[in-house]
């Protein structure tokens, strides 16, 4: 068997070489994070890409010094980022290197990949027809409806590819959309790493006090060395849900994790509503909570009632969330206005936007 480089050294990758059930020759993890270059999974080295045509041939470093120079004819990229799944592919088979997805090596692993698949795909389409069909019938502008059928299309014919639907935009900052202002309050819900907040920052220059939140302690800890030298910005290691109390979050094969009331393995985080907190003023609330979307929805009911702010609402981590989401904006406020946009370049990273007709360019 040749060689395994992985690519990606997200949760797909960690939760893959967690539960491999047979030997797989895997020398590195591929990442253009260069802050995680220094790191391991499983004791694998991560690597950093020096992109081909800086030298004669493709080339790989790990921040302790070593390069690797990966031969096309002796290596296989397994790839285990589905978020950018069809240009990585695309890049390493031009430079001559098989890939292959992580989906592919099930029998490696007892890791139930076509699960993952079943939460997209397996939709009760005739149960859910009133519902979907109502969805569609309140979105705002053509591009949104042309974007709502796609989606539901490749999930019945099961097409990963979504590049011709993505925005141009960053996630967020669908400026075509949404006049942005100077003073800001922004909540910003499942923060990660701080990847968001640096495009906030690089597309709005200030604002008047963002809060993000980031359950996660490693996650956490690097969202806190990012926005170090930010003004006005508030962090909250903790996860927002309908309940105040503590959960247990665990890592899955997702691209992030999963909240759990009952007490398995994972890590105890904090709980908040967001009408707990009693935040004076919100303008824009974002969310990408790996699932756990409604339950911040209501348990922020109260504050997008008072304040009226805009949304921006991941609706692909379940299959309903499509259609559950926008209708529930549009039940909280009747005057929202509700739109949809895509950025992922496979099924996932959809988001749905319920902006005030003052708030919007629509």
């Amino acid at each position: 068997m040749k060689t395994i480089f992985m690519w990606g050294a997200g949760n797909v990758c960690r939760h893959f070489l967690r539960h491999l059930k047979k030997d797989l020759p895997v020398q590195g993890i591929v990442d253009r994070d260069p802050a995680l270059s220094h790191g391991t999974i499983c004791g694998i080295p991560i690597y950093a890409p020096i992109e081909a045509g800086a030298t004669s041939a493709f080339e790989i470093c790990h921040a302790g010094g070593e390069h690797i120079y990966p031969s096309p004819r002796d290596t296989v990229f397994v790839i285990t980022t589905y978020v950018y799944y069809i240009s990585v592919k695309d890049y390493l088979e031009s430079l001559g290197y098989e890939t292959m997805f992580a989906y592919d090596l099930h029998e490696y692993t007892d890791v139930d990949w076509s699960a993952l698949c079943r939460i997209h795909y397996d939709v009760p389409w005739e149960k859910n027809h009133a519902k979907i069909r109502e969805a569609r019938s309140i979105l705002a502008d053509q591009r949104s409806v042309e974007i709502f059928d796609a989606l539901l299309e490749k999930r019945k014919q099961r097409v990963y590819d979504c590049t011709d639907i993505r925005s141009k935009y960053p996630q967020y900052l669908e400026m075509d959309l949404i006049p942005f202002r100077s003073d800001e309050m922004i909540v910003d819900c499942g923060a990660f790493r701080g990847g968001g907040l640096q495009l906030f920052k690089e597309h709005l220059g200030s604002w008047k006090m963002f809060h993000c939140f980031e359950p996660d302690a490693d996650n956490f800890r690097i969202l806190k060395e990012t926005c170090k030298d930010y003004e006005r910005t508030t962090l909250h290691c903790a996860a927002v849900g309908d309940y105040d109390g503590v959960a247990y979050f665990s890592q899955g094969a997702n691209a992030g994790g999963e909240l759990q009331q009952e007490r398995e393995k994972g890590q105890r985080i904090e709980v908040c509503r967001l009408d707990s907190l009693g935040l004076p003023e919100v303008t824009y609330i974002t969310a990408d909570i790996e699932g756990s979307e409604m339950a911040m929805l209501e348990g922020g009911r109260r504050t997008i009632e008072r304040h009226h702010p805009k949304l921006a609402i991941c609706v692909y981590h379940k299959a309903a969330d499509l259609w559950e989401i926008p209708l529930w904006l549009k039940l909280v406020n009747r005057a929202y206005r509700i739109y949809l946009r895509h950025y992922g370049e496979t099924a996932v990273d959809t988001v749905a936007y319920a902006l005030p007709p003052q708030q919007s360019f629509g």
